[in-house]
């Protein structure tokens, strides 16, 4: 990807990374409406509670929600409506393998745009257990504490 190519970042799910061991990731585009790209564009999308399905060989973006456009002039408009993801044909055979053999999830982690276009980064990983979670929070919780008193040395000497 070049360099001078803007990134946004419009959406993240900083939970998934808690819940869940991510073991590998995927770049996925999006088919949107109209007026479903103006409020992706102005932030107005949530993936917290969003997951992607296998279904019949393509990729589904379930669950995400995406506010109405303010200047749409819409009746029946579903923000929650099933969103397919646009991936290439190995990519859905691996992903399909990994939510029917292994047991794992696929979860948006995050949505961004990339200069005109607008992108999900997906991950496949298998959910953690509380104690799981537990242990992370200890891990992170010494991490930090081994660098504060790091740096309390350093700034002594």
């Amino acid at each position: 990807m070049p360099k001078h190519i803007n990134k946004k970042v419009v959406a993240s799910n900083r939970k998934a990374r808690f819940n869940y061991d991510i073991k590998k990731t995927y770049l996925a585009g999006i088919v949107l409406r109209g007026y479903e790209v103006k409020s992706c564009i102005n932030g107005q999308i949530n993936i917290k509670n969003s997951y992607v399905r296998i279904n019949k060989g393509e990729a589904w973006l379930i669950n995400s929600h995406i506010t109405k456009w303010k200047f749409a002039s819409l009746n029946d408009y579903d923000p929650e409506r099933k969103r397919k993801l646009l991936l290439t044909a190995s990519e859905i055979r691996q992903l399909s393998l990994f939510q029917n053999t292994k047991k794992m999830s696929i979860i948006p982690l995050k949505v961004f745009l990339i200069g005109s276009r607008i992108k999900v980064k997906i991950g496949v990983g298998k959910g953690r257990k509380k104690y799981d979670k537990r242990a992370k929070i200890r891990e992170k919780e010494m991490k930090r504490d081994l660098k504060e008193q790091l740096g309390r040395v350093k700034k002594f000497t």
